[in-house]
């Protein structure tokens, strides 16, 4: 979800509990991308000189103040 909400691109989301009835569905990116700007930090989305992108979708009634936060 993340590479939807930053990088724009559509995204296949596959799991399953039940290997008889799989599940999948496409996430597609907003009308507005929220750009990367690699000079600030990511909020629990880093490690070893590492920016990971956030699995979990957006709020937008709110402002993060922080790239890569969301609650």
């Amino acid at each position: 979800i993340g590479r939807a909400n930053h990088l724009g691109e559509k995204v296949l989301v596959a799991g399953t509990t039940d290997a008889q009835h799989p599940t999948a569905v496409v996430v597609v990116p907003p009308s507005k991308v929220t750009a990367i700007d690699p000079d600030k930090d990511w909020f629990r989305a880093r490690g070893e000189n590492n920016a990971y992108l956030p699995w979990w979708g957006r709020r937008h009634d709110t402002n993060y103040g922080m790239q890569g936060y969301s609650y």
